[in-house]
Protein backbone atom coordinates (compact mmCIF):
# COMPACT_ATOMS: atom_id res chain seq x y z
CA UNK A 1 0.00 0.00 0.00
CA UNK A 2 1.34 3.15 -0.86
CA UNK A 3 1.67 5.23 2.63
CA UNK A 4 1.68 8.78 1.18
CA UNK A 5 -1.42 8.28 -0.80
CA UNK A 6 -3.08 6.65 2.42
CA UNK A 7 -1.31 9.86 4.20
CA UNK A 8 -3.20 12.24 1.85
CA UNK A 9 -6.30 10.25 2.67
CA UNK A 10 -7.62 12.28 5.39
CA UNK A 11 -6.03 15.82 7.25
CA UNK A 12 -2.72 15.22 8.61
CA UNK A 13 -2.43 16.02 12.43
CA UNK A 14 0.08 17.34 14.60
CA UNK A 15 0.53 13.68 16.11
CA UNK A 16 1.43 12.51 12.48
CA UNK A 17 4.24 15.14 11.68
CA UNK A 18 5.36 14.38 15.26
CA UNK A 19 5.42 10.65 14.81
CA UNK A 20 7.38 10.67 11.51
CA UNK A 21 9.88 13.54 12.73
CA UNK A 22 10.04 11.54 16.09
CA UNK A 23 9.75 14.46 18.26
CA UNK A 24 6.39 15.32 20.44
CA UNK A 25 3.15 17.76 19.61
CA UNK A 26 4.66 20.69 21.54
CA UNK A 27 7.90 20.62 19.19
CA UNK A 28 5.93 20.51 15.94
CA UNK A 29 3.87 22.89 17.25
CA UNK A 30 6.77 25.76 18.06
CA UNK A 31 8.31 24.68 14.83
CA UNK A 32 5.17 25.87 12.65
CA UNK A 33 4.05 28.68 14.75
CA UNK A 34 7.70 30.11 14.92
CA UNK A 35 7.41 29.85 18.71
CA UNK A 36 9.09 29.49 21.60
CA UNK A 37 12.14 31.66 21.64
CA UNK A 38 15.23 31.91 22.99
CA UNK A 39 13.89 29.32 25.73
CA UNK A 40 13.22 26.40 22.79
CA UNK A 41 15.84 23.54 22.64
CA UNK A 42 15.11 23.00 19.06
CA UNK A 43 17.75 22.79 16.73
CA UNK A 44 17.62 24.91 13.50
CA UNK A 45 18.35 20.98 11.88
CA UNK A 46 15.33 19.99 13.78
CA UNK A 47 12.75 22.64 12.76
CA UNK A 48 13.48 22.77 9.15
CA UNK A 49 12.76 18.60 9.64
CA UNK A 50 9.53 19.61 11.13
CA UNK A 51 9.09 22.21 8.23
CA UNK A 52 10.01 19.65 5.45
CA UNK A 53 7.97 17.07 6.24
CA UNK A 54 4.55 19.58 7.40
CA UNK A 55 4.72 20.63 3.87
CA UNK A 56 5.24 16.91 2.08
CA UNK A 57 1.58 15.81 4.51
CA UNK A 58 0.05 18.94 3.24
CA UNK A 59 -0.24 20.12 6.79
CA UNK A 60 -2.35 23.38 6.80
CA UNK A 61 -0.81 25.16 3.34
CA UNK A 62 -2.40 28.77 4.68
CA UNK A 63 -0.49 29.06 7.50
CA UNK A 64 2.49 30.03 5.83
CA UNK A 65 1.57 31.52 3.38
CA UNK A 66 -0.74 34.07 6.16
CA UNK A 67 2.26 34.17 8.25
CA UNK A 68 3.95 35.96 5.17
CA UNK A 69 1.65 38.17 4.33
CA UNK A 70 1.84 40.38 7.43
CA UNK A 71 -1.81 41.30 7.25
CA UNK A 72 -3.80 41.41 10.33
CA UNK A 73 -6.71 38.72 10.01
CA UNK A 74 -9.41 40.30 12.58
CA UNK A 75 -10.08 36.78 13.59
CA UNK A 76 -9.95 35.80 17.31
CA UNK A 77 -10.16 31.62 18.21
CA UNK A 78 -12.38 31.11 21.38
CA UNK A 79 -12.06 27.34 22.24
CA UNK A 80 -15.33 26.24 24.01
CA UNK A 81 -15.93 23.02 26.21
CA UNK A 82 -19.17 21.62 24.49
CA UNK A 83 -20.40 20.74 28.12
CA UNK A 84 -20.13 24.18 29.68
CA UNK A 85 -22.67 25.27 31.36
CA UNK A 86 -25.21 27.46 29.73
CA UNK A 87 -24.05 30.83 31.34
CA UNK A 88 -20.74 30.02 29.31
CA UNK A 89 -22.63 30.44 26.24
CA UNK A 90 -24.14 33.82 27.46
CA UNK A 91 -20.61 34.88 27.74
CA UNK A 92 -19.94 34.21 24.51
CA UNK A 93 -22.86 35.71 23.23
CA UNK A 94 -21.65 39.18 24.91
CA UNK A 95 -17.67 38.33 23.91
CA UNK A 96 -19.26 38.44 20.05
CA UNK A 97 -20.78 41.59 20.34
CA UNK A 98 -17.67 43.18 22.38
CA UNK A 99 -15.20 41.47 19.84
CA UNK A 100 -17.16 43.26 16.76
CA UNK A 101 -16.72 46.61 18.42
CA UNK A 102 -13.25 46.17 17.71
CA UNK A 103 -13.16 44.68 14.22
CA UNK A 104 -12.48 41.00 14.91
CA UNK A 105 -14.50 38.11 14.06
CA UNK A 106 -15.11 35.12 16.04
CA UNK A 107 -13.73 31.54 15.31
CA UNK A 108 -15.58 29.10 17.78
CA UNK A 109 -14.06 25.54 18.34
CA UNK A 110 -16.05 22.82 20.49
CA UNK A 111 -14.36 19.99 22.41
CA UNK A 112 -14.83 18.27 25.80
CA UNK A 113 -11.84 17.10 27.94
CA UNK A 114 -9.92 15.77 24.47
CA UNK A 115 -6.22 17.07 24.53
CA UNK A 116 -6.02 16.08 20.58
CA UNK A 117 -8.85 18.39 19.68
CA UNK A 118 -7.49 21.23 21.89
CA UNK A 119 -4.34 20.73 20.26
CA UNK A 120 -5.69 20.61 16.62
CA UNK A 121 -7.94 23.60 16.84
CA UNK A 122 -5.66 25.91 17.95
CA UNK A 123 -3.34 24.95 14.96
CA UNK A 124 -6.74 25.85 13.18
CA UNK A 125 -7.22 29.02 14.38
CA UNK A 126 -3.23 29.39 13.40
CA UNK A 127 -3.75 28.45 9.91
CA UNK A 128 -6.64 30.98 9.50
CA UNK A 129 -4.52 33.81 10.64
CA UNK A 130 -6.39 34.26 14.01
CA UNK A 131 -4.68 36.89 16.47
CA UNK A 132 -5.04 35.80 19.80
CA UNK A 133 -7.54 32.95 21.74
CA UNK A 134 -9.96 32.99 24.34
CA UNK A 135 -10.19 29.62 26.16
CA UNK A 136 -13.23 28.45 28.57
CA UNK A 137 -11.79 24.95 27.88
CA UNK A 138 -8.45 24.70 30.02
CA UNK A 139 -9.92 23.41 33.39
CA UNK A 140 -9.03 19.91 32.61
CA UNK A 141 -7.03 18.76 35.82
CA UNK A 142 -6.12 15.39 34.33
CA UNK A 143 -4.79 17.08 31.37
CA UNK A 144 -3.47 20.54 32.76
CA UNK A 145 0.11 19.76 32.53
CA UNK A 146 -0.03 19.01 28.97
CA UNK A 147 -2.75 21.96 28.11
CA UNK A 148 -0.06 24.21 29.74
CA UNK A 149 2.45 23.24 27.68
CA UNK A 150 0.99 23.88 24.54
CA UNK A 151 -0.43 27.68 25.60
CA UNK A 152 2.67 28.61 26.38
CA UNK A 153 3.48 27.95 22.26
CA UNK A 154 0.27 29.49 21.51
CA UNK A 155 0.79 33.59 21.11
CA UNK A 156 -1.47 36.03 22.74
CA UNK A 157 -4.04 33.50 24.96
CA UNK A 158 -7.04 35.04 27.21
CA UNK A 159 -8.35 32.22 29.51
CA UNK A 160 -11.82 32.85 31.30
CA UNK A 161 -11.49 31.60 34.66
CA UNK A 162 -7.44 31.45 35.79
CA UNK A 163 -5.95 28.41 34.90
CA UNK A 164 -3.23 26.08 37.04
CA UNK A 165 0.00 27.52 35.54
CA UNK A 166 1.53 30.94 36.31
CA UNK A 167 2.04 33.63 34.32
CA UNK A 168 -1.25 33.54 31.98
CA UNK A 169 -3.43 36.10 30.86
CA UNK A 170 -7.14 35.69 32.32
CA UNK A 171 -10.21 37.17 33.43
CA UNK A 172 -13.15 35.08 35.77
CA UNK A 173 -15.22 35.82 38.60
CA UNK A 174 -15.06 35.57 42.16
CA UNK A 175 -17.00 32.48 42.90
CA UNK A 176 -15.44 32.29 46.14
CA UNK A 177 -16.69 35.53 47.38
CA UNK A 178 -19.96 34.62 46.06
CA UNK A 179 -20.39 31.68 48.13
CA UNK A 180 -19.10 33.58 50.90
CA UNK A 181 -21.94 36.03 50.09
CA UNK A 182 -24.54 33.24 50.40
CA UNK A 183 -23.40 32.04 53.17
CA UNK A 184 -23.11 35.00 55.14
CA UNK A 185 -27.04 35.50 54.07
CA UNK A 186 -28.35 31.94 55.12
CA UNK A 187 -25.94 32.21 58.58
CA UNK A 188 -27.31 36.01 59.18
CA UNK A 189 -31.34 34.34 58.68
CA UNK A 190 -30.51 31.58 60.88
CA UNK A 191 -29.64 28.71 59.20
CA UNK A 192 -27.19 26.20 61.38
CA UNK A 193 -27.05 23.60 58.83
CA UNK A 194 -25.93 24.11 55.85
CA UNK A 195 -25.71 21.50 52.97
CA UNK A 196 -22.91 22.07 49.84
CA UNK A 197 -22.35 19.49 46.53
CA UNK A 198 -19.86 20.32 44.03
CA UNK A 199 -18.65 18.51 41.14
CA UNK A 200 -15.05 18.17 40.45
CA UNK A 201 -12.78 19.29 43.68
CA UNK A 202 -9.12 19.27 41.73
CA UNK A 203 -11.06 21.56 39.64
CA UNK A 204 -10.09 25.23 40.73
CA UNK A 205 -13.79 26.81 40.35
CA UNK A 206 -15.28 24.35 42.32
CA UNK A 207 -12.15 24.37 44.65
CA UNK A 208 -13.17 27.97 45.33
CA UNK A 209 -16.70 27.38 46.00
CA UNK A 210 -15.73 25.09 48.42
CA UNK A 211 -13.22 26.73 50.49
CA UNK A 212 -15.56 30.02 50.23
CA UNK A 213 -18.37 27.26 52.22
CA UNK A 214 -15.71 26.26 54.32
CA UNK A 215 -14.55 29.55 55.26
CA UNK A 216 -17.86 30.93 55.98
CA UNK A 217 -18.60 28.15 58.57
CA UNK A 218 -15.13 29.00 60.36
CA UNK A 219 -15.59 32.46 60.72
CA UNK A 220 -19.18 32.12 62.29
CA UNK A 221 -17.58 29.74 64.51
CA UNK A 222 -19.58 26.75 62.66
CA UNK A 223 -18.49 22.75 62.60
CA UNK A 224 -17.82 21.97 59.55
CA UNK A 225 -19.94 18.90 58.89
CA UNK A 226 -18.54 16.51 56.11
CA UNK A 227 -22.32 15.09 56.02
CA UNK A 228 -23.46 18.51 55.04
CA UNK A 229 -20.75 18.11 51.66
CA UNK A 230 -21.33 16.25 49.00
CA UNK A 231 -19.00 15.52 46.32
CA UNK A 232 -19.14 13.94 42.93
CA UNK A 233 -18.17 14.09 39.13
CA UNK A 234 -21.73 13.24 38.04
CA UNK A 235 -22.98 16.47 39.74
CA UNK A 236 -21.68 18.22 36.28
CA UNK A 237 -25.31 17.24 35.11
CA UNK A 238 -28.77 18.25 36.31
CA UNK A 239 -31.00 15.33 36.34
CA UNK A 240 -33.24 13.71 38.54
CA UNK A 241 -31.05 10.93 39.73
CA UNK A 242 -28.77 13.55 41.32
CA UNK A 243 -31.54 15.86 42.88
CA UNK A 244 -33.01 13.24 44.34
CA UNK A 245 -29.35 11.79 45.55
CA UNK A 246 -28.85 15.39 47.07
CA UNK A 247 -32.14 15.87 48.82
CA UNK A 248 -31.74 12.00 50.67
CA UNK A 249 -28.34 12.63 51.61
CA UNK A 250 -28.25 16.36 52.51
CA UNK A 251 -31.76 16.57 54.05
CA UNK A 252 -32.92 13.13 54.33
CA UNK A 253 -30.19 11.96 56.03
CA UNK A 254 -28.29 15.15 56.92
CA UNK A 255 -30.80 17.18 57.91
CA UNK A 256 -29.64 20.16 56.59
CA UNK A 257 -32.05 23.20 56.56
CA UNK A 258 -30.57 24.94 53.82
CA UNK A 259 -29.16 24.07 50.31
CA UNK A 260 -26.28 25.86 48.38
CA UNK A 261 -27.08 24.02 44.68
CA UNK A 262 -24.11 24.36 42.53
CA UNK A 263 -26.38 26.70 39.97
CA UNK A 264 -29.93 27.98 39.31
CA UNK A 265 -31.16 25.02 37.66
CA UNK A 266 -30.16 22.36 39.85
CA UNK A 267 -31.78 24.99 42.54
CA UNK A 268 -35.04 24.72 40.55
CA UNK A 269 -34.95 21.20 40.15
CA UNK A 270 -34.31 20.91 44.14
CA UNK A 271 -37.47 23.17 44.92
CA UNK A 272 -39.64 21.26 42.70
CA UNK A 273 -38.56 18.06 44.56
CA UNK A 274 -39.11 19.33 47.81
CA UNK A 275 -42.40 20.33 47.11
CA UNK A 276 -43.25 16.68 46.38
CA UNK A 277 -41.86 15.47 49.42
CA UNK A 278 -44.34 17.92 51.15
CA UNK A 279 -41.31 20.26 51.58
CA UNK A 280 -41.68 23.95 51.40
CA UNK A 281 -39.24 26.63 50.35
CA UNK A 282 -38.31 28.75 52.31
CA UNK A 283 -40.42 27.79 55.13
CA UNK A 284 -38.69 24.48 56.02
CA UNK A 285 -35.59 24.80 53.97
CA UNK A 286 -33.70 27.30 52.17
CA UNK A 287 -32.43 27.15 48.85
CA UNK A 288 -30.45 29.02 46.47
CA UNK A 289 -28.88 29.35 43.00
CA UNK A 290 -25.93 30.54 41.26
CA UNK A 291 -25.82 32.36 37.97
CA UNK A 292 -29.01 34.51 38.09
CA UNK A 293 -30.33 33.03 35.19
CA UNK A 294 -33.28 34.29 33.05
CA UNK A 295 -35.77 32.16 34.18
CA UNK A 296 -34.51 32.89 38.33
CA UNK A 297 -36.80 35.55 38.84
CA UNK A 298 -39.87 33.89 37.61
CA UNK A 299 -39.78 30.70 39.32
CA UNK A 300 -41.79 30.05 42.51
CA UNK A 301 -40.69 31.08 44.83
CA UNK A 302 -37.87 33.73 42.71
CA UNK A 303 -34.33 32.24 43.53
CA UNK A 304 -32.08 33.60 45.52
CA UNK A 305 -29.01 33.67 43.57
CA UNK A 306 -25.71 34.89 43.06
CA UNK A 307 -25.55 36.75 39.70
CA UNK A 308 -22.46 36.51 37.22
CA UNK A 309 -21.61 39.46 35.89
CA UNK A 310 -21.01 38.11 32.18
CA UNK A 311 -21.05 41.23 30.11
CA UNK A 312 -18.31 42.95 31.88
CA UNK A 313 -16.32 39.46 31.63
CA UNK A 314 -16.90 39.32 28.28
CA UNK A 315 -15.55 43.14 27.52
CA UNK A 316 -12.69 42.69 30.09
CA UNK A 317 -11.56 39.33 28.08
CA UNK A 318 -11.98 40.84 24.38
CA UNK A 319 -10.30 44.24 26.07
CA UNK A 320 -7.01 42.59 27.24
CA UNK A 321 -6.71 40.34 23.85
CA UNK A 322 -6.94 43.32 22.11
CA UNK A 323 -4.35 45.03 24.50
CA UNK A 324 -1.89 41.75 23.57
CA UNK A 325 -2.53 41.67 20.34
CA UNK A 326 -1.60 45.01 19.51
CA UNK A 327 1.42 45.40 22.04
CA UNK A 328 0.34 47.51 24.65
CA UNK A 329 0.01 45.20 27.15
CA UNK A 330 1.19 41.72 27.79
CA UNK A 331 -1.91 40.78 30.30
CA UNK A 332 -3.00 40.07 33.77
CA UNK A 333 -5.50 38.28 35.60
CA UNK A 334 -8.24 39.76 36.80
CA UNK A 335 -10.85 38.86 39.44
CA UNK A 336 -14.34 39.99 39.20
CA UNK A 337 -16.97 40.02 41.83
CA UNK A 338 -20.17 38.73 41.41
CA UNK A 339 -23.18 40.03 42.95
CA UNK A 340 -25.53 38.61 45.70
CA UNK A 341 -29.57 38.61 44.35
CA UNK A 342 -31.93 38.29 47.37
CA UNK A 343 -35.29 36.95 46.47
CA UNK A 344 -37.72 34.37 48.18
CA UNK A 345 -36.04 30.86 48.00
CA UNK A 346 -33.91 31.80 50.44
Amino acid sequence: MDTNRKQNQRPSRLSDIAALAGVSRITVSKALLGTGGANSRMSEATRKKILKIAATVNYRPNMAARMLTGRRSGVIGVLVDSQAPTVCFECLRHMEKAAAAKGYRLMIAQQHEDVDSIFEYAMDFSAYGAEGLISFAHGYPALKEQIAEFMRVMPNVVYIGKPDFKDAASVEVDTESGIRALMEHLIKNGRKRIGIFLANPENRTIKRRYDGYVSSLRAAGMEVDERLILIDEAFKHENAGNVRRIIDTLVANGKADAIVAQNDLFAALIIGALAKRGCLVPADLAVTGFDDSAFAEAFNPPLTTVRQPMERLANEAVNMLHEMITGNSPGSALSIKPELILRGSA
